[in-house]
């Protein structure tokens, strides 16, 4: 689709296309599709703004459906407007996190590209977890912050909030932080213990 838009502009019929579209939404106004199109249209001509406000057109149109929202989002990324891409994001992250888990490496990079780390940070601290739907996806999700050494203490406070969150899946979690000197904190040592040495409980109840 991106290719043959691209030969579109190239050929000059994109002005065509883009008043033949705009007839086309005044019979269907509430078409997705044809917002969809004309974005692109708009986009390829060089016409960013209108282009955006296509894209916001469509989140009006169906504002519960995070699906859709998150398609937004990602077709502002790829356009480069990542400020624009991170209020989607932020809207997912408190209704539908569930939809980010296997991308939310390009939510995390999206919030850094707009300059809002800190937000993300604080957003992740609000969230329950649990809104994943299940461990592995919440781990799948943060393995990346929980691997990365620059977020310091924050993806040691995320970690303990997955390792509250999913206690029954605590030594799958321990997998998505190999950084070893990580567990000589005595707080965090006394969590591994916690995950892989029975306690005096499960031997009685033996």
């Amino acid at each position: 689709r991106a290719a043959a838009i691209s030969v579109l502009a190239r050929s000059g019929k994109l002005p065509q296309l883009i008043e033949r579209v705009n007839e086309q939404l005044k019979k269907t106004p509430k078409s997705v599709g044809l917002h969809q199109t004309l974005a692109d249209y708009y986009q390829a001509s060089g016409q960013s703004e209108k282009a955006r406000a296509e894209l916001a057109g469509i989140i009006a149109l169906r504002p519960d459906d995070n699906g859709l929202r998150l398609q937004v989002a990602t077709k502002l990324l790829q356009e480069r407007q990542a400020a624009a891409a991170v209020e989607q994001y932020k809207v997912i992250l408190k209704k539908e996190p569930a939809l980010l888990y296997r991308t939310f490496s390009q939510v995390q990079n999206a919030f850094q590209q707009a300059g809002k780390t800190e937000e993300f940070f604080n957003l992740l601290d609000q969230m329950d977890l649990r809104q994943f739907g299940a461990g592995a996806y919440a781990f799948n999700a943060i393995g990346n912050l929980l691997n990365d050494r620059s977020t310091g203490d924050r993806s040691i406070r995320l970690f303990k909030k997955a390792w509250d969150a999913f206690p029954d899946e605590r030594t799958s979690l321990v997998s998505y932080y190999p950084f070893g000197e990580i567990w000589q904190a005595p707080e965090m040592a006394a969590m591994l213990r916690e995950a892989t040495i029975p306690s005096p409980a499960t031997f009685q109840a033996a």
